[in-house]
C-alpha cells in the first residue's frame, strides 16, 4: 500500500503496481476531526466511497499480510474490518499529528506516544458511517501491533512507540568516501521555505571562491525558475526532481529542510547534514536528532545568515560530521537487514 512517486519509483524497478486513484483520500490530511466533517462534506464523502472500494479490493485480492504506508491511516481501518495482519512503513509516527496552522508552533510530533481523542472520535465516526465494528486509531499514522518499520538508525528515535517497532538497514553501500567538493542546498517537498530560500541566497552569494553550489527545487517550478536566473555566477547548478544516488557523490555537504528521505541518502553517502527545519512534521524532530548524534547542525531559526554561513562553511567540522555519519551506514546500527526482515516475514506467527 503506497502513493505518490513511489508508484512510478515502483514501476521503474520492474513492478508490477496498481494505481488507485483514490488511495490519497486513505490519508487523513488536514480531516481529522468530527468538527471538520461537517464543515467538509464532499470529502467526507469521497473518503467513505474510497474505504468501502478498497475494503472490496481487500475481499477480492484475500491478502495473507498487508504492508502499508504509514501515512494511509484508513487502509489500517479496512484491514482490521477483514483481520488481516499488517506491516506499517515509515518514520515512527505513533505520535505524530496534524494541527490547525493558527496553531502550530514548532513541531507536530508528540514525544509521548499517546492516543489524540480528535482521531480516536473520528475514527468511531467513520465506522458508524461505514457500518465497520472493528479497530479505530489514535493518531494519523498506522501504528500496528504486527511491526512498525523504518529506515533510521536504532538511536536516531530516541523513545520508540513499542517492541514492535525495527530500524532496518537498506544501504547500498556503507558510505564510501567521498570525493565531491560541491554544496548541496535541497528545497524538498513539504515545508514553510521562505527562511531557507533566504538562507540558499545569502550561502550563494557569500560563499568562498571555487565552491560549486548545486540546487535542487524539486518539484517546485516556482523555485527552479528563481535560481536558474542566479546561473551566471559561477559553477552553480539548479536541478528540478532528481535522483539523490546520481548527485550525492558530487557533495560535500547538504544543507536542506529535514525530511527523513534525504537523512536517509545523506547517511547512505557519507554527507555531513545542514538542516534548516521548515516547520512541518517531524523536520525540526529530525534536526535536534542529527545534531545530537554528530551527524550536522541543526540550523535554528535565531541564527542569522551570515552566522548560519560561517557554521556551514566551518571545514574542519565537516570532515568530523562526515566520519560520523559514515558509521552511521554501517548494519550493526540497525536493529536487522531489510532482507533479513524480508526473510523472517514467512516464519512469524500472525
Amino acid at each position: 500500500m503506497t502513493f505518490g512517486p513511489q508508484i512510478a519509483r515502483l514501476r521503474s524497478h520492474g513492478c508490477k503496481v496498481a494505481n488507485v486513484e483514490e488511495i490519497e483520500l486513505l490519508k487523513l490530511g488536514a480531516l481529522n476531526s468530527v468538527a471538520q466533517v461537517a464543515q467538509h462534506p464532499k470529502v467526507q464523502n469521497r473518503r467513505i466511497t474510497a474505504l468501502k472500494s478498497f475494503l472490496q479490493r481487500l475481499q477480492t485480492s484475500k491478502p495473507d499480510l498487508v504492508i502499508m504506508d504509514r501515512l494511509l491511516i484508513g487502509a489500517q481501518l479496512a484491514v482490521q474490518q477483514l483481520d488481516i495482519p499488517y506491516l506499517s512503513i515509515g518514520t515512527p509516527g505513533g505520535y505524530w499529528r496534524f494541527d490547525d496552522r493558527s496553531t502550530l508552533t514548532r513541531a507536530n510530533i508528540f514525544q509521548e506516544n499517546k492516543p489524540i481523542t480528535s482521531y480516536q472520535k473520528y475514527s468511531e465516526t467513520l465506522k458508524r458511517s461505514l457500518a465497520w465494528p472493528r479497530g479505530g486509531f489514535g493518531s494519523a499514522w498506522v501504528h500496528s501491533p504486527y511491526g512498525n518499520l523504518h529506515f533510521m538508525p536504532s538511536d536516531f528515535y530516541p523513545s520508540q512507540p513499542d517492541q514492535k517497532s525495527r530500524s532496518l538497514h537498506h544501504h547500498s553501500t556503507c558510505a564510501a568516501p567521498k570525493t565531491g567538493h560541491r554544496l548541496g542546498l535541497s528545497f524538498g517537498n513539504q515545508g514553510d521555505i521562505s527562511r531557507f530560500q533566504s538562507l540558499v541566497e545569502t550561502l550563494i552569494e557569500n560563499r568562498p571562491s571555487g565552491l560549486g553550489v548545486d540546487i535542487f527545487a524539486g518539484s517546485n517550478q516556482e523555485v527552479k525558475a528563481h535560481f536558474d536566473a542566479f546561473t551566471h555566477q559561477s559553477d552553480m547548478r539548479v536541478f528540478g526532481w532528481t535522483e539523490f544516488s546520481k548527485v550525492m557523490p558530487n557533495l560535500s555537504s547538504l544543507v536542506f529542510l529535514g525530511g527523513v528521505g534525504s537523512i536517509w541518502h545523506c547517511i547512505e553517502h557519507g554527507i555531513p547534514m545542514m538542516i534548516a527545519p521548515g516547520h512541518t512534521g517531524d523536520q525540526v524532530i529530525n534536526a535536534q536528532r542529527v545534531a545530537a548524534l554528530g551527524m550536522g547542525l541543526h540550523l535554528d531559526d535565531g541564527q542569522d545568515d551570515k552566522a548560519t554561513l560561517a557554521s556551514v562553511m566551518d571545514l574542519s567540522r565537516l570532515q568530523v560530521f562526515s566520519t560520523t555519519v559514515a558509521a552511521y551506514a554501517a548494519p550493526e546500527k540497525y536493529s536487522t537487514t531489510l532482507e533479513g526482515y524480508c526473510d523472517r516475514i514467512g516464519l512469524f506467527d500472525f
